[in-house]
């Protein structure tokens, strides 16, 4: 995972914590049927689905840098290999 991604995922960790905390105003958070135990887990549900909303773009977008990235080296290679081909060959057989 990129260091993006991990801060990301991280400041996602922290925001749901303080929204926890912040809508329990020390109550416990686990009371079932609770309005605000609800709200609490509708607003993580929330982060959560957002950022891994963010994390598929980001993803699809290295996919294709990566991708870019590969014909790029395998264009590179190619154009490599050639030229050693041309650099190898004695004078007898360029002249052919």
């Amino acid at each position: 995972m990129s260091l993006y991604l991990t801060a990301v995922l991280k400041k996602s960790q922290k925001e749901a914590s303080s929204l926890i905390r912040r809508n329990g105003k020390g109550r416990p958070t686990d009371v079932y049927g609770s309005e605000n135990s609800t709200n609490v887990e509708f607003d993580v549900m929330d982060q959560w689905t957002s950022l891994f909303l963010n994390m598929e773009g980001n993803l699809a977008r290295e996919s294709s840098n990566l991708q870019d990235s590969f014909v790029t080296m395998k264009e590179l290679r190619e154009n490599c290999k050639i030229d050693l081909e041309r650099a190898t060959k004695t004078p007898q057989q360029n002249n052919t």
